[in-house]
């Protein structure tokens, strides 16, 4: 019972609910807590999408080079083919948890290089276009200006002196 709720699928879903509820109790914006909670919430969910769109990439350089899937782990979560069906899980094992996908030659014959180049190089080229889609869509969306002052700058900083505990505990609102 208790090795079966160290794997990596339900650990992953308590840290993340803990980070989340604990994010949303403790939401103060002026609270270093509360923002690493809340960047917590965010980045874990964001880097097993990272992760899934990397190895998506690898399948599909495959499946575009005559592999067949037999299966795909990332993160906490499995797809696998049994018995010709794609049948969802959870990862069994943590060294896996950075992703793999697993492809097979069809019909018994060995791919030739640029096959297997293309199954390799298909992961990191996802991983690129992902990165520019998102990027395309943060600055085409004018994300990049959210919280930007009629001035330019990022935030507004009030004068030097009317900040009289800069020296005690740092420029930071807490």
């Amino acid at each position: 019972m208790i090795k079966s709720l160290l794997k990596p699928g339900p650990v992953t879903l308590a840290l993340f609910l803990v980070i989340a509820v604990s994010a949303v109790l403790t939401h103060d914006p002026d609270s270093r807590v509360s923002i690493a909670l809340a960047l917590l919430a965010v980045l874990i969910p964001g880097g097993l999408l990272v992760l899934f769109v990397h190895e998506l990439g690898h399948v599909l350089g495959g499946l575009l080079s005559g592999y067949r899937f037999v299966a795909l782990i990332c993160g906490p979560l499995s797809v696998a083919r049994v018995h010709g069906r794609l049948e969802p899980g959870w990862n069994p094992l943590w060294s896996l948890y950075g992703g793999i996908a697993v492809l097979a030659p069809r019909g018994g014959r060995l791919p030739s290089t640029r096959e297997t180049a293309a199954l390799f190089a298909a992961g990191p080229l996802a991983s690129v276009l992902f990165g520019v889609l998102f990027a395309a869509l943060h600055f085409g969306l004018g994300l990049d200006e959210v919280g930007r002052t009629p001035s330019g700058s990022c935030c507004s900083v009030p004068a030097p002196g009317s900040w009289p505990s800069v020296r005690s505990r740092g420029p930071w609102p807490r």
